[in-house]
């Protein structure tokens, strides 16, 4: 099992975190599977590892879900409006057909908990980020692209400790700066039944894409299931989502998280 290099402004070497399937050298591609992998310390979470449970039902935590696969797979994702889902555009891939899910195929359980969710839809439309491709290995062609917003079927509003999670705007795009301080939340594998926070983290470092979008590098701990969850910097006073997790960087002895940063397209 060993890293996919792709090319940014540097090389490195890019693990995406969901299900593996051996494709000449290890890829993680598609959505996690629980107890898929042995008890042992999960690829992206340090020796510390800071994860915490979520126990209760509590904001602005539980506008993140799982963004549940036909296949019993599944992703993170996160509530932005009443009616969007934000998540990895890998996680609506499906490398054994070589196809895009169909809407069909995926589901959104916002605040799941156990087996429980405080809320639930279907999905009727899911919009991948413009350009997206994926090669013959079922690697993206551009890291920076690994984001989709799902269309829900049904609104969800109106319900206690639930609500979205902004995104960052326009005019907050130069405090995401190296260094800054950041948190992440999502459905590690190996913790599939809770969501886990990463209550401080830090934004490591900022890399163009040869596409010309942003990655973000980050020590926050997140493995398989963490693909698609948000990245968030508070900023007045209020968390919002600054970066999707999308994979894990190693080099150098070294391994990171890989976020995508928002496009400015999907800000005001």
């Amino acid at each position: 099992m060993g890293p996919v290099q792709q090319s940014c402004a540097v090389r490195f070497a890019v693990i995406f975190m969901l299900l593996p399937l051996l494709v000449g050298i290890l890829f993680w591609d598609g959505a996690a599977q629980a107890g898929q992998f042995k008890k042992k310390k999960p690829t992206g979470v340090s020796s510390q590892d800071l994860r915490r449970p979520l126990l209760k039902p509590e904001q602005p935590w539980t506008a993140v879900g799982r963004v549940s696969i036909r296949n019993g797979s599944f992703c993170s994702g996160t509530l932005i409006t009443p009616t969007r889902v934000l998540t990895a555009v890998h996680c609506v891939w499906n490398n054994q057909t070589r196809r895009w899910l169909s809407p069909q195929d995926v589901r959104f359980q916002a605040g799941y908990s156990r087996g429980k969710h405080l809320a639930y839809s279907k999905v009727r439309e899911i919009v991948r980020a413009p350009g997206a491709t994926m090669d013959r290995t079922g690697k993206l062609t551009d890291p920076a692209k690994d984001w989709a917003v799902l269309k829900l079927a049904a609104e969800i509003s109106g319900i206690p400790n639930l609500q979205p999670i902004p995104l960052v705007r326009l005019k907050d795009l130069p405090l995401l700066k190296d260094g800054g301080e950041i948190s992440q939340a999502g459905y590690s594998f190996d913790r599939a039944q809770l969501l886990t926070i990463v209550d401080s983290c830090r934004l490591v470092a900022n890399r163009q894409s040869q596409g010309g979008g942003t990655i973000m590098l980050h020590d926050c701990d997140a493995t398989f299931g963490d693909s698609g969850s948000p990245v968030m910097m508070r900023i007045d006073g209020d968390l919002r989502v600054v970066g999707i997790n999308s994979a894990v960087w190693r080099g150098k002895g070294k391994q990171l998280g890989l976020a995508v940063r928002l496009p400015a397209g999907l800000l005001d």
